[in-house]
């Protein structure tokens, strides 16, 4: 007997602890580099596709799938699997099959979207009643969406980008859901949005979208090489996130300190966004139909927006076509939106006494962020005037003060830690 049908029937037998060896066998040869594409193809066939096996089993399956690459052969048969898993009502085997998705290639991850397969097997459990399944939803569609052959599919399509903005504002709504899983998956999601937005287009040291420089998730990339779809749908969910803000805080403050650095993360993002979308259309900004054409003007040094693309932005993502950052929603949501910065700035400040020192530490960075993005505008003669959210959206030099104050000293009490874990380890070492 062949060892493949050896592989086969103890596959297809009864003995879990055996199956459960033999997975995890294949696992250390995967990570090896050894050829296995055989082998991982009776485990497909058996264990994903033909759905037999324990949940361990079924589990370690799917970690070899994501571990080694596949025959081509072998994937019509995985996303198969994939799909019978979604539909089978288990939650195990859904979040499994869930969190397989975005580890397909490309090519067939854009299939899925044409069929219409992501719109009927991953968007409707982002309203799943387990609230795992909710969370691993939220995870794999917004992993999908990032994707930039899945992005360039969506562009192609109006149909798609329609759709695409209403499964972003599935994640986004995740950050004020009820429970600490799924709201910490929607806080990662979008924060990887933000991020990839202001990746496509380049970052700014100053801290504001665009321009040129490094800053570890500072707000929006809008460079020529920006991805439309990443940038309107993080000025969609800056917006989304600002108009229903009050709550979501109230939300938040019950999160455990290590959910907090995310938080922070967040409310960094909309903040830059909100100020560097106003201050775009105080200057008066006409939008040209082109997202980010060439030979748009920009407003100042500091900041390295194409004016004309950021407007037509910020008019897509209010849901209209004027140039103002709020004219495109009501009027209750346009109170909130003013609102949005003064209740950004205190929560950021309230963090800055946490006894949590990386909560306390990423409090201060996105304070500090702010407060040199805001002094360098400053220092620009032919700045635009502020726009009205900029006004209100200013830190406060006490405010900037206290928390390089508190990096510092977080700083001089994390070194004053590693000092005192090398002396011993240093006493040890003979002389």
């Amino acid at each position: 007997m062949s060892n493949d049908q050896l592989i086969r029937d103890l596959l297809l037998g009864e003995d879990v602890a055996g199956q459960v060896e033999l997975l995890l066998n294949l696992l250390s040869d995967a990570a090896a580099g050894r050829e296995l594409s055989n082998v991982v193809s009776e485990v497909i066939q058996v264990i994903i596709a033909g759905g037999v096996g324990h949940q361990q089993v079924k589990k370690l399956a799917y970690e070899l799938c994501k571990a080694v690459p596949l025959l081509p052969s072998d994937y019509s048969l995985l996303v198969d699997g994939i799909k019978n898993d979604i539909n089978s009502g288990i939650p195990e085997q859904q979040v499994l099959s869930l969190c397989c998705l975005p580890h397909l290639p490309a090519e067939h991850l854009t299939q899925l979207l044409d069929k219409g397969d992501v719109a009927n097997f991953v968007v409707p459990h982002t309203r799943n009643v387990v609230p795992a399944v909710r969370s691993a939803a939220t995870t794999a569609l917004s992993a999908i969406l990032l994707v930039p052959e899945v992005q360039e599919a969506v562009a192609a399509s109006p149909d798609l980008a329609t759709a695409s903005s209403d499964w972003w504002d599935a994640v986004v709504d995740g950050v004020g859901d009820s429970m600490p899983d799924v709201l910490l998956s929607s806080l990662t999601a979008t924060n990887t949005l933000f991020e990839a937005a202001t990746a496509a287009g380049g970052s700014s040291s100053t801290g504001q979208p665009g321009g040129s420089g490094s800053s570890t998730g500072s707000g929006l990339g809008l460079g020529l090489g920006a991805s439309t779809g990443s940038v309107t749908a993080a000025a969609s969910a800056a917006l989304r996130i600002a108009t229903g803000l009050g709550p979501l805080l109230d939300t938040w403050r019950l999160l455990p300190a290590n959910a907090q650095v995310s938080v922070i993360q967040l409310l960094g993002h909309v903040w830059s966004y909100l100020t560097a979308l106003d201050t775009a259309t105080a200057a008066g900004a006409k939008p040209t139909g082109a997202l980010l054409g060439s030979g748009s003007s920009t407003i100042g040094d500091d900041f390295g927006l194409p004016v004309s693309g950021l407007s037509t932005t910020m008019a897509t993502a209010a849901g209209g076509s004027s140039n103002s950052v709020v004219a495109g929603l009501p009027e209750s949501s346009t109170a909130s939106l003013t609102a949005a910065l003064p209740g950004i700035l205190a929560y950021l400040s309230g963090m800055l006494s946490s006894l949590n020192p990386a909560v306390k530490l990423e409090a201060c960075r996105v304070l500090l962020r702010l407060s040199k993005a805001q002094g360098a505008r400053g220092l620009h003669q032919d700045k635009p005037r502020l726009g009205r959210l900029e006004l209100v959206g200013e830190v406060p030099a006490a405010t900037a003060a206290a928390a390089g104050m508190a990096a510092a000293v977080s700083m001089v009490a994390a070194a004053a830690v590693l000092m005192a874990a090398a002396v011993p380890m240093a006493a040890a070492v003979p002389m």
